[in-house]
């Protein structure tokens, strides 16, 4: 479905216009409503000046509704989708870095003042019926979907964000997402990344390094001790990855150590998830790779 054109398509109409906000100006009316429709613009044109625009506002509304979570979620959004959509990789990593910083404060933020995750834009689908977000479960798949992603394409073009650069990464600092949902989300990120951008590397003879998204793992494990179950399965999965790399350049010694790594985080998920009476899914899929990398660790 799409929204009804006026809702979207408006604001395509010679190009995004800038909100016009006094700099003194407290939250506008309706600032979360109207950021709801740039974002979703902004994941439909290519063209520079409107996707300029809607980092502009973006950012604007980010600074005049700091504490309102719905506003920070969907300046996460546009960042995120403006960073998909130009070349230039440090203005990229820019854009991504402001999407996280946006999602992180509206984690933190929380939504239990507002009524819940659940936005309600007060805009309809074209069959009448309320276009709603609920914007819990859309960060995390915008985490694990777009943003992630484009930090591990990012990495391989020497353009480094936080989460693999290691800004702010301390052995003592706390963990960066309230809710342990969040930092597993951020993990199941890594392996669709790789996967992505593996191909480039295998053609020419060579294997990603995934180094700075291991490194990543390991600190929110330690950071964000209720989330280790589902970080470890997806530190353990990304090893999987590695070792079928390895084995496609023909790098026995690679091989081999990628599945030993992959066994041990495999094994650390599968003892939480039986310590916790965990689905049988869980164990069942978990076994599997771990019965494949047991294998290939001892071919």
């Amino acid at each position: 479905m799409k929204l009804i054109k006026t809702l979207i398509l408006a604001l395509f109409s010679g190009g995004f216009g800038m909100l016009a906000v006094a700099q003194d100006a407290a939250c506008p009316e309706g600032a979360a409503t109207k950021l709801y429709q740039i974002a979703g613009a902004a994941g439909q044109t290519a063209d520079p000046g409107q996707l300029n625009v809607a980092y502009s506002n973006a950012v604007q509304l980010t600074q005049f509704c700091p504490k309102d979570p719905f506003v920070q979620f969907f300046a996460a959004h546009t960042f995120a989708q403006v960073a998909g959509r130009i070349q230039d990789p440090p203005s990229r990593l820019q854009a991504l870095s402001d999407a996280t910083a946006a999602l992180f404060r509206y984690e933190k933020l929380g939504t239990a003042d507002f009524g819940g995750p659940v936005f309600k834009s007060g805009l309809t689908w074209e069959d009448g019926s309320e276009a709603v977000v609920d914007t819990s479960a859309s960060g995390k798949q915008l985490l694990t979907e777009i943003i992630v992603p484009q930090v591990v394409e990012l990495e391989a073009r020497a353009q480094f964000h936080p989460f693999i650069s290691g800004k702010g990464r301390t052995q003592d600092a706390a963990c960066p997402y309230r809710t342990p949902g969040w930092a597993e989300a951020e993990a199941a990120g890594y392996a669709p990344g790789f996967e992505t951008i593996a191909p480039y590397f295998l053609e020419n003879g060579a294997s990603p390094n995934p180094m700075g998204a291991v490194e990543r793992m390991e600190w929110l494990i330690t950071a964000c001790p209720e989330a280790e179950e589902g970080v470890s399965f997806q530190l353990g999965f990304l090893w999987v990855q590695a070792a079928d790399w390895y084995e496609y350049s023909d790098d026995g010694e690679g091989v081999s150590d990628a599945a030993g790594r992959a066994i041990t985080w495999l094994t650390r998920s599968k003892e939480l998830i039986e310590a916790r009476g965990g689905p049988a899914s869980a164990l069942a899929s978990t076994n599997r790779l771990l019965a494949d990398m047991k294998a290939l660790h001892d071919d």
